[in-house]
């Protein structure tokens, strides 16, 4: 068989459970959320450690990422009641 069928093959009703404190936590869920925010931690530290007041490089990304999802809050939510939900 093909070694990227067998990559791509999902199993169904296989799932990694773990028991913590009383509750059962998805294993994969769990797992794959704190890569995510590492990843977006790690981002943000370095886009922000050496702030300019006329952004280039990686600061103007982060800076156009930011200002996207504002834009976005904003659209979305509403003129008013958006900076309750963006905080930044």
């Amino acid at each position: 068989m093909n070694p990227l069928l067998e990559i791509a093959e999902v199993s169904v009703g296989q799932h990694y459970y773990w028991e913590l404190g009383g509750y059962e936590l998805h294993g994969q869920v769990l797992i794959t959320s704190w890569v995510v925010l590492a990843i977006i931690a790690t981002l943000s530290l370095l886009g922000n450690r050496d702030l300019k007041p006329t952004p280039d490089g990686f600061q103007n990304f982060t800076e156009l990422v930011t200002e996207f999802i504002r834009d976005l809050a904003k659209t979305q939510i509403g003129e008013e009641d958006y900076l309750k939900w963006y905080l930044f």
